[in-house]
């Protein structure tokens, strides 16, 4: 759980830089319970980074 948490957090910085330099992936929406899990989480990452990378 803990490890995939930080593969998303590591997915989510690397998305951060390349939508600094150019447009970042369209999305699909969710398909499966699955992809709606991972894109709640990675919302919750988006938020917690937002709050660090702003200090």
């Amino acid at each position: 759980m803990i490890g995939r948490l930080i593969k998303i957090a590591a997915n989510e910085f690397l998305r951060r830089r390349h939508a600094q330099t150019g447009t970042g992936p369209r999305r699909l929406p969710p398909t499966s319970i699955g992809e709606a899990q991972s894109r709640a989480a990675h919302t919750l990452i988006r938020m917690v980074l937002d709050r660090f990378m702003k200090r």
